[in-house]
This record gives C-alpha cells, sequence and structure tokens, in this order.
C-alpha cells in the first residue's frame, strides 16, 4: 500500500493530546468525534515535543535499562505523557506495566519513525527500529493483545486498542521486529545489522471514540481540529461492545458540504476494522459484518471481517471498508454481530474512520461515464500525482457486467543508474472494500503496434468470498519489465458478473495502483 498521510491521535487524559505516528510495523492512533488532522505530506509526522531520534552504534542498541523482565518492568501511568526509552538491540525486550480496570477501552502505541522530524523522513526507514507491542494479562502469562503493524499500515510504528477483561495490572512490552520475528512465523523485518537508531516513545491512554448501541442509531460528528484549515476535519475511532448474538449497532453520518477534496479525486469514507486475536490483533473474537447503506436504503457496500481479521498478513489481511460519498448526502453504516463468543470480554471491535483523503494517494477519479472509456481510442489518461514518481492511481466505477473501463499511463524515463523501466507494483481493490462488483478482473498490457497488445500482468478473477488483496507478486527491484520500446501501457478493468444476493449489493467502485519505474 502506498499511503503517504500521517494521522494524529487524540487521547483521553495526556499531558500532550497528539501523539503523531506513522506505519509499517505500525500507524498512528485515532480520535474520538473530530480528531486531530491528517497531513497529506510524505515528508514529516506531527509529533508533540518535536524530538529527532538519534542513532545507536551499529546497531549495538540504545541506553542501558533494566526493564527486560516482567519482575523488572518500568511502571507508566495510564493517560500520562508518553514514556521515552531505547532498546539495547534488536533481541531484546522492555517491559512496562500499568493498572487497568474491567471493559476499560484503551489504545497503546509504540512510535519511533515518528520521532524523527527530518524533512522527507522515509516512514518505512529501515535503520529505525521496527516497533512491536505485546499486551499480557495480569498472569503476565497469557497474550490478549498485540500489533507488528497499526491499522492502517502508514510506518513501522505499532499501535493497538484493546478492552481490558478484568481488573489489575497488566504488561505491556515493546521490542523490535526481529525480536519478535524470533517466535512468530511468518514475521517479515528489516535486517536487524542495519538498525542503528533505537529511540521509541510508549505511551497507553484511554480512547476518545464514538461508541455504538443496539438500541438506538449514533450519529458521528466532524469537527474542525484545533489550528485546522476549513474543510480538514479530522480522524476518529468508533466502536462498540456486544451483548446478544444478533446485536446490530447503527451509525450516521453526513460529510460536512465544505469537506476538502482534491480536485482530481472523489471523497471516500474509510472505515478500517480493527484486526480481531491475540496475535497482532486487539483481542477481541468478535464476528464482525459491515454494511454500508445509502439514503434509499439501498446496500453500497458489505464485507465480513472474518475474511480480513490477520493484521498485516498479505493473504487475508485486515479490512478497510472504503466507498465513495458524495458530500451533504447522508450514509448509514450497520455493524453486524455474527456470533456472540463464550467469553462476553472478547465481545467488542474497534474501527478507525477518516474522511478527508481518499484513499491511496489522491486517487484519480474516473472522468468518463459509463462505457465512455471501453478501448485503447477513448481510455482515460492517467496523471502522476504531485510528488509521486511513476505512480497511477484509478478510482472508478464499473456500472454494470459489459461496462470495461480502459486507462493509459505514460512510461516514466528510467531513473539512473537503470536503464529500463519495470512495473513494480499493481494492485487494485473492489470486492475487498464490500463493493458488489464480481468477478472483477484487471490487467496491464502495452500496445505494440502491429504485434498487438503485449500483457504485461493480469490479476485473475476475485474470488467470493474474497479472502485476499488483487495484487500481482512482484519479487524483483527492478520489476515486471516492459515490451521494448513501450511508451504507454493501458490499464482495462472488468467485473462480468452482477451481485445476486438478496437484497443485493449495489456498490460499483473499485479502486487501482499502478506503479511503473
Amino acid at each position: 500500500m502506498r499511503a503517504k498521510h500521517f494521522l494524529g491521535v487524540a487521547l483521553v487524559g495526556t499531558g500532550v493530546g497528539i501523539l503523531g505516528l506513522g506505519a509499517g510495523c505500525g500507524s498512528s492512533a485515532v480520535t474520538g468525534t473530530g480528531g486531530s488532522s491528517s497531513s497529506s505530506s510524505s515528508s514529516s509526522s506531527s509529533h508533540s515535543t518535536s524530538t529527532v531520534a538519534t542513532s545507536g552504534s551499529g546497531g549495538a542498541g540504545g541506553a542501558a535499562s533494566s526493564n527486560h523482565s516482567f519482575a523488572t518492568a518500568t511502571p507508566i501511568t495510564v493517560g500520562a505523557a508518553a514514556t521515552m526509552a531505547a532498546l539495547q538491540d534488536t533481541a531484546t525486550a522492555d517491559y512496562y506495566s500499568f493498572t487497568g480496570k474491567k471493559g476499560e477501552r484503551m489504545i497503546m502505541a509504540a512510535e519511533a519513525q515518528g520521532l524523527i522530524t527530518t524533512t522527507g523522513h522515509d516512514p518505512n526507514d529501515a535503520t529505525v527500529t521496527d516497533t512491536v507491542l505485546t499486551v499480557y494479562l495480569p498472569d503476565m502469562t497469557t497474550v490478549w493483545a498485540g500489533d507488528d503493524d497499526a491499522w492502517p499500515r502508514l510506518s513501522t510504528d505499532s499501535q493497538l486498542f484493546t478492552e481490558l477483561p478484568m481488573d489489575g495490572t497488566y504488561y505491556v512490552t515493546v521490542e523490535d521486529c526481529n525480536a519478535y520475528a524470533a517466535t512468530h512465523t511468518g514475521t517479515s523485518c528489516a535486517p536487524s545489522k542495519g538498525v542503528t537508531t533505537f529511540n521509541y516513545e510508549v505511551l497507553v491512554a484511554d480512547v476518545l471514540e464514538t461508541k455504538g448501541s443496539a438500541t438506538a442509531s449514533t450519529a458521528l460528528a466532524y469537527k474542525l481540529p484545533t489550528g485546522a484549515k476549513a474543510g480538514q476535519y479530522g480522524d476518529q475511532v468508533i466502536g462498540g461492545d456486544f451483548t446478544a448474538a444478533t446485536d446490530v449497532q447503527t451509525f450516521t453520518f453526513t460529510p460536512p458540504a465544505d469537506l476538502t477534496i482534491d480536485p482530481t479525486a472523489r471523497a471516500r469514507a474509510n472505515f478500517f476494522l480493527q484486526p480481531t486475536g491475540a496475535i497482532n490483533g486487539d483481542g477481541s473474537l468478535a464476528k464482525v459484518t459491515l454494511i454500508a447503506k445509502d439514503m434509499a436504503g439501498n446496500i453500497i457496500a458489505k464485507a465480513d471481517q472474518q475474511n480480513y481479521d490477520q493484521g498485516d498478513n498479505s493473504v487475508n489481511g485486515p479490512l478497510n471498508f472504503s466507498f465513495p460519498i458524495a458530500v451533504s448526502k447522508p450514509y448509514t453504516i450497520e455493524v453486524h454481530n455474527e456470533g456472540l463468543t463464550t467469553d462476553a470480554t472478547h465481545d467488542y471491535y474497534f474501527i478507525y474512520h477518516e474522511i478527508l483523503n481518499p484513499y491511496f494517494d489522491q486517487p484519480e477519479a474516473e472522468v468518463a461515464g459509463a462505457h465512455s472509456n471501453d478501448t485503447e481510442a477513448t481510455a482515460e489518461v492517467l496523471k502522476v500525482p504531485t510528488g509521486d514518481t511513476g505512480a497511477y492511481f484509478a478510482d472508478g466505477n464499473i456500472s454494470d457486467p459489459t461496462d470495461i473501463d480502459v486507462y493509459s499511463m505514460v512510461v516514466p524515463a528510467p531513473t539512473a543508474p537503470a536503464t529500463t523501466v519495470g512495473l513494480v507494483e499493481f494492485d487494485c481493490e473492489a470486492a475487498r472494500n464490500g463493493d458488489g462488483l464480481i468477478g472483477f478482473t484487471a490487467e496491464v498490457y502495452a500496445d505494440v503496434g502491429d504485434a498487438g497488445p503485449a500483457i504485461v500482468a493480469t490479476i485473475p478473477s476475485e474470488a467470493l468470498p474474497p479472502q485476499k488483496d488483487l495484487s500481482v507478486s512482484i519479487t524483483t527491484a527492478t520489476g515486471i519489465a516492459l515490451p521494448a520500446g513501450a511508451t504507454k501501457v493501458y490499464l482495462r478493468i472488468a467485473a462480468p458478473m452482477a451481485d445476486a444476493s438478496t437484497p443485493p449489493n449495489t456498490g460499483t467502485a473499485y479502486h487501482c495502483t499502478v506503479a511503473l519505474q
């Protein structure tokens, strides 16, 4: 995912108010009603103290500390200012403890990338420790929740939400991704020998959120954060607790008329449902289905979290429930519980919500109407967004099973020392975001004159239920080679089947990323 914007978080009882976070093995925290402002810049992240992280020496680690066990855990106060620290090395975890109450809904974060305020800093810098958070119950043995990559994923900093199951003293570990990977198969980390910056901040606080109810609809409010420009509404957390197997909690929202929208893009409502489970999840075992409806009551998006519950797993990673919106139009979000677990302390959910930025780096909205760009001759021309290089984003609709969308893209000049250009990223999301497009397919190809189209890469038909991201595996740094002499490539999208469920999912939206370099 080529997400570039950085998010803030409003936390209950914190001394600093806002903690700026990134994403990779972590993302930013979230707010309650209104939230803090987001930025569309990839060169900075908000941080209350503007502290610049310093480097350790050759991977040897940070300042010496003794909190490397449950017995020596450093006490931290819920809601207090973040605690500054430094990991000893990439193999040793730091331990913290805090006192919590049953039912307390919390956010925890370990920020390392976000401490670096240098302009142009890469939020996935492999020389900076890639933090991982783990929460243990008072028995010091049971893992209750954890985070390797926050959701949404914006840097390598960690963040998690959880609800505590009992009164008592809890424990939190902060460790480098490499230490975590030693006991968690399938975890991918930057090489430990390259990590030279070990400083981080850890914070534990109560969540400021809008909670749902099974007995009445809850309206979401959008407020301008302090210092924000008109139309730049903040992010927020919504959530709730289920008390019955058939609970449905309903939220309503109306995008403000002055919502800031990139003129080449269209606004989307994004609902990042936090992954469940103890490993890379919030500790919940709730089975959540999300349904979005328009003002007429039509289903415009529907998705089952059970297909997307594994943290940042590339096969069935967490769900971003995303659909296009129009300002000043009312929408409804239904959160369904598909079965109460045997332990009611596990039946809760958290959703990070934003409407400020369209998803996927301000994707370019499809201008052509239905059947207006079905061929290469009528292809809609995509433009590279300002600040990007060779990355194209398409956000469109397949209006009916016979509609085809074709986009053209100019092949950029190779970046020295490279002498050729390859396809380095190709992914699309449709039914995964909850829409009704069935059999969604996409391909990138080049027109090589008399030889006809030369297929570069194809995304096969999306299965139902969708079990993975629609993406092409590109394993080399140079990408998939383009045909010799190609100066233009095309993106072709189709969805040949209609949703046959009752009532039908009428959503028709998709968004795709194509990166050439």
